[in-house]
């Protein structure tokens, strides 16, 4: 179930397809942000970074930070964090 910012940030970049490294480029985030918050090393989130990757996703920023909004493919509840995306990129 996503019920961290963490998961729900991992299930989303999973479902696009694309690597924490080229989250973080394509959101414009530091290189390792992405990874660090998907491994809860990193525990203070800005507005700013929230918006920042939920843009880059295509997500609310409500449904990335506190699982409002959520997009209709996260309401599955076979949608697994961990599954393994068919091909990352970036």
């Amino acid at each position: 179930m996503l019920t961290t910012f963490p998961k729900r940030l991992k299930a989303a970049r999973l479902r696009k397809g694309l690597s924490a490294r080229g989250l973080d480029k394509l959101a414009g985030r530091p290189a390792g942000h992405c990874a660090l918050i998907e491994r809860n090393e990193f525990d203070a989130y800005e507005t700013a970074t929230v918006e920042s990757y939920a843009r880059a996703l295509g997500v609310s920023p409500g449904w990335l930070a506190f699982g409002t909004e959520a997009p209709e493919w996260a309401l599955d509840p076979n949608t697994v964090a961990d599954a393994a995306p068919l091909a990352a990129v970036g």
